[in-house]
């Protein structure tokens, strides 16, 4: 019970994430750019559902907002939005581990590390976008 409220917080970051990505594949400059913001937001979307099955497991309780219950989440211009992007995906490589590093339970921590290590491919794609701008 003592990770569930972290548990929540990764669910609801998660989720605000893959609506952040399917807003921004809307503001993509080509049909590539926008199959890699779609194929992020499926990711930060199966990340959120994987935290949610870790919830049920230690609470026996759901947790799973819609997106109806989400706050809105606001995308600046494309050229910003990368640049908000890798940082938050950065921020996320280190995060996960970091609880993975404080966990005692196994599950948890296997979850954490494959998570933080999507997030920092995301942040290598993102810079890799990012390059092909300057």
């Amino acid at each position: 019970m003592q990770y569930a409220d972290t548990l929540k917080e990764f669910i609801m970051a998660e989720l605000l994430d893959s609506r952040y990505y399917t807003i921004l594949s809307q503001k993509a400059p080509n049909k590539e750019t926008t199959r890699i913001f779609k194929n992020m937001a499926n990711d930060e979307y199966k990340h959120a559902k994987r935290f949610a099955a870790a919830y049920f497991l230690i609470t026996g309780k759901t947790y799973f907002p819609s997106y109806n219950e989400l706050p809105p989440v606001i995308v600046p211009s494309y050229k910003e939005a990368l640049r908000d992007r890798y940082m938050a995906q950065s921020k996320d490589a280190i995060k996960y581990p970091l609880f993975a590093a404080q966990t005692t339970d196994p599950c948890l921590k296997h979850m954490a590390i494959k998570t933080g290590n999507d997030e920092e491919k995301h942040a290598e794609i993102i810079y890799e976008l990012i390059e092909n701008l300057v």
